[in-house]
């Protein structure tokens, strides 16, 4: 991101993107079919083997979110991190978030100076 007065129309952008992609990939879940386990799940953003991943439950417990942000290591085969939602009104933040660090992870980004 540049300095100056740009700054927050830059900042709105990426964040309208994290939005677009999670938007697109939600759609993109109806068209799926399910996976043995029941669930449905689809990548929002790749950064290299660093992917931001969208996984619909099916279980409708009170105990556990419908939906899933994960933050998914293609290398390691694992999950680095995942928050769950009861709808993808408050998922856009996240998404935005684990963008930013699988882009870092993959080395796309430069480290956030912030981050220890």
């Amino acid at each position: 991101m540049t300095q100056g007065d740009d700054t927050n129309s830059e900042w709105d952008l990426e964040a309208n993107n994290a939005q677009q992609l999670l938007v697109l990939a939600y759609m993109q879940l109806s068209l799926l079919p399910k996976r043995s386990d029941g669930s449905k799940l689809t990548t929002v953003a790749s950064f290299g083997a660093y992917r931001v991943r969208l996984v619909e439950l099916t279980s409708r417990s009170d105990m556990l979110h419908p939906l899933w942000i994960e933050l998914f290591d293609g290398r390691a085969g694992r999950v680095i991190d995942s928050v769950g939602f009861p709808d993808i009104q408050g998922a856009g933040q996240i998404v935005e978030v684990f963008m930013a660090e699988a882009a870092r992870l993959s080395g796309i980004a430069p480290p956030n100076p912030n981050s220890q």
